[in-house]
């Protein structure tokens, strides 16, 4: 009987310390579930701010590119008063450099002086018709309007797709490659061109050791902002076109014909958008066939046609894409054309061009300016010390 109650009484006890144990495991998985729903709480705060920190530095940059080129402008209109105030008065150095220069000219010519004798008897058939003779009026000359030409070119709105899809997807570019994208545009070359009042261009080119999707994210970010920023301002006329957004085999949009295409359609769309011209000026043929020598012809014809107060900023982001055995012909013809309208001294409008590669170029920064502000090294930017609190930073987030 005492084995028995003894039995029972270590069963009892059993009991007690298996539910005292299963009480301790119920109280640290309440409490780790507690801890829990503060780590997600806190997630989903990071989140909000990591949401807030991207917004905000997509429109930092943005306005920080807007008012370097606005500064260009400035410079650009004291300039020009300069000039007019210049001729408008006689007494001026420059005023009378420039009559001294035509002086010469003026005196050496002759007064004009009636022919002597009698003019020589016309043929019958150069004299006047009879009265009452019907003139035929010429056919009217064919002509054109922008809306059919932009048929032809058929890319409307792909820059602003692109521009909106890189914009929505700025979060997803890791903080450095976002820093990186900020001092890009506080470096002396990019400063200089783009307050420069007169005509430019600039390449920026990455660094190879770098990962290429992101850093060629970081300069599509600068790319679409400096759109964004200057697009709302009536001084500009802002043409882009991403390279690495369409160089996919079955993209109908992928190559330098296409990229001349939707320049000139932005141009057309921005500028000329009721604008009528006579259909001899263009090869139609040409524009349907997608020859890139028509097409390039076709742009530089109307940006000739831009007024004198504007600036044109054309932008090729990731231009490198096209460096290949299909396409590098065409694209040497297209940038070419683009950096024959920007070193013109006889073109009216400023015309600034930038070109963008991540991974550097094969040979189109020979076709460059070989100065030291024509083209800019990411690498130059690069400090072991930034890169590494930009990465403690990702890593604390």
């Amino acid at each position: 009987m005492d084995l028995v109650l003894q039995g029972i009484d270590q069963v009892t006890l059993l009991e007690i310390t298996i539910g005292n144990r299963v009480k301790v495991v119920v109280e640290k998985t309440n409490l780790i579930l507690k801890l829990g729903e503060q780590v997600l709480l806190k997630v989903d705060q990071s989140r909000d701010e990591m949401k807030n920190v991207t917004h905000a530095t997509g429109d930092e940059i943005a306005n920080l590119l807007l008012d370097l080129f606005n500064q260009g402008e400035r410079t650009k209109d004291a300039r020009q008063a300069e000039v007019m105030r210049s001729l408008s008065d006689p007494n001026s150095a420059a005023a009378t450099a420039s009559l001294a220069s035509t002086s010469g000219t003026v005196a050496m010519q002759q007064p004009w002086m009636p022919p002597q004798g009698m003019p020589p008897p016309s043929p019958s058939w150069m004299a006047p018709p009879p009265t009452g003779y019907y003139h035929p009026q010429p056919p009217p000359e064919p002509v054109m309007h922008v809306n059919a030409l932009l048929e032809i070119l058929n890319v409307s709105n792909l820059d602003t797709d692109d521009i909106t899809s890189i914009l929505e997807s700025t979060e997803s570019i890791a903080l450095r490659y976002r820093s990186q994208a900020k001092n890009i545009i506080t470096t002396d070359e990019f400063r200089a061109r783009a307050t420069s009042p007169t005509s430019c261009e600039l390449l920026i080119q990455g660094d190879t050791g770098q990962d290429i999707v992101q850093a060629g994210s970081g300069l599509s970010l600068v790319s679409a902002s400096l759109m964004q920023g200057l697009r709302n301002q009536d001084r500009f006329v802002s043409l882009v076109f991403f390279c690495r957004q369409h160089f996919e085999s079955d993209d109908t949009f992928a190559g330098p014909g296409a990229m001349i295409r939707s320049l000139t359609a932005q141009l057309l769309q921005q500028h000329f958008a009721d604008f009528t011209f006579r259909q001899r000026d263009v090869d139609l043929g040409g524009l349907r066939s997608g020859n890139v020598g028509v097409l390039c012809r076709l742009f530089e014809w109307f940006v000739r046609h831009i007024p004198q107060h504007k600036t044109l900023v054309c932008v090729v982001d990731g231009v490198e894409a096209y460096e290949t055995a299909k396409f590098e012909a065409d694209l040497r013809k297209v940038m070419d054309s683009l950096l024959d309208l920007a070193r013109d001294p006889s073109l009216v409008p400023a015309v600034k061009v930038l070109a963008t590669s991540p991974e550097g170029t094969v040979s189109l920064d020979e076709a460059f300016k070989k100065d030291d502000l024509s083209v800019l090294l990411i690498e130059v930017l690069l400090s072991r010390g930034d890169e590494e609190s930009m990465l403690e930073l990702e890593d604390k987030l």
